[in-house]
């Protein structure tokens, strides 16, 4: 689905969040924002490594909870000149450059929605998985998406299903990828 032809309630950027230059400011906990919540998977699931990336495997368990990674390995707010993002750290962890945007970044949302979106920074021709799931932990649908570049990004269920709960993004990019905004809640633009 084209990201510019829906119009988001919710448009969520990191610019009144903690930020830092290069490997950026490392949080240790789960971010907490108005109607969303970031981690780096959900209870249930298991972390793994794919060389450099992580790798998120098994069933979430329902009600969805988000969990921070593990010390230096969980997420981290890096300015860049115009914008703050957020970026997953990878297996190699902070302060490794080597480790910026490779790792997961899970998504919980306040309430279910039927449609998201999110412009990505980064992207030099890899890709990236993403994985949808209801409160409950049953998983929607899995994309691949790519090759990634610097775009918006925009997923709608059928019928405007309101049931997406969590989205958890992994990927195998050269330079590992950072999220600049998030958005949710359509308007509908019918009226």
């Amino acid at each position: 689905m084209a990201a510019d032809s829906i119009y988001f309630a919710k448009v969520i950027t990191f610019e009144d969040q903690a930020s830092g230059f290069g490997p950026g400011r490392p949080f240790a906990d789960v971010i907490w924002m108005d109607g969303i919540a970031f981690g780096e998977h959900f209870a249930g699931q298991s972390m793994g490594a794919v060389g450099n990336f992580d790798r998120v495997t098994g069933q979430a368990t329902g009600p969805l909870t988000l969990r921070p990674g593990a010390p230096a390995q969980n997420l981290t707010i890096i300015r860049l000149p115009q914008t703050n993002v957020l970026s997953g750290y990878g297996p190699t962890g902070y302060p490794n450059h080597t480790a910026t945007g490779e790792g997961a970044i899970a998504l919980l949302f306040d309430h279910d929605q039927p449609i998201v979106g999110f412009d990505l920074r980064g992207g030099e021709g890899g890709f990236a998985t993403l994985g949808f799931l209801t409160r409950d932990g049953t998983v929607i649908d899995t994309h691949i998406v790519g090759p990634l570049a610097e775009k918006s990004y925009a997923f709608a269920r059928r019928d405007q299903q309101a049931d997406i709960a969590g989205l958890i993004i992994t990927n195998e990019d050269p330079d590992g990828i950072a999220l600049d905004t998030v958005s949710f809640e359509s308007v509908d633009q019918s009226s």
